[in-house]
């Protein structure tokens, strides 16, 4: 759920990683870029060695930071 400043608060630790996710799309989304870093970061701590289910995910927060640092995304010719 989201705290009355925008911050999730998490009380089962299995949604502590997604809740990250979510608040770093939201941040971002709304222009505050370090902390959307930060959120990001943090998620990819939780996932470091993420399962076949979990690998989208882990891919977009990479993408994320990616984008916030200016990196260009290099894309791949079929």
């Amino acid at each position: 759920m989201l705290a009355p400043h925008g911050k999730w608060i998490v009380t089962n630790h299995m949604l502590s990683g997604p809740a990250l996710l979510e608040q770093a799309r939201l941040e971002e989304g709304q222009g505050r870029t370090e902390e959307a870093r930060r959120a990001y970061s943090r998620f990819l701590e939780w996932y470091q060695l993420p399962g076949t289910r979990e690998q989208h995910l882990v891919d977009e927060a990479h993408s994320a930071l990616a984008r916030l640092a200016g990196v260009k995304e290099v894309t791949r010719e079929s």
